[in-house]
């Protein structure tokens, strides 16, 4: 296994080599490098503080806190949040798309 870190912090681990006994059955992970994993994974941890922003901000609006300010941050957030999932769910830069679900089936068949 690899430790995938960012700015020294480790974000992510993942296999590196097969069990002895498994049998590849899609080279489509073969073309997935380190960095575009330790970016979507990055990707990721962004959409998460995004969320977490944007309940903040709505729960300040149902508070009464700074309602303009919290009703203007809260839509930003969600605008944010929905570019980052659009990266994860069609692939960005070195972001790669998910594999249809007839690769994702046969991964899931062994």
């Amino acid at each position: 296994s690899t430790g995938v870190r960012k700015h020294g912090e480790l974000v992510g681990i993942f296999a590196t080599q097969l069990p002895p006994d498994a049998k590849p059955i899609c080279s489509v992970l073969d073309t997935i490098s380190a960095q575009s994993w330790s970016d979507a994974i990055a990707e990721v941890n962004n959409q998460r503080m995004l969320v977490q922003k944007a309940t903040r901000m709505y729960l300040q609006v149902i508070k009464g806190v700074d309602v303009q300010v919290s009703r203007t941050a809260f839509v930003l957030a969600v605008g944010d949040a929905t570019a980052s999932l659009r990266k994860t769910l069609k692939g960005y830069d070195s972001i790669p798309a998910p594999p249809t679900q007839a690769i994702g089936n046969v991964l899931l068949q062994g």
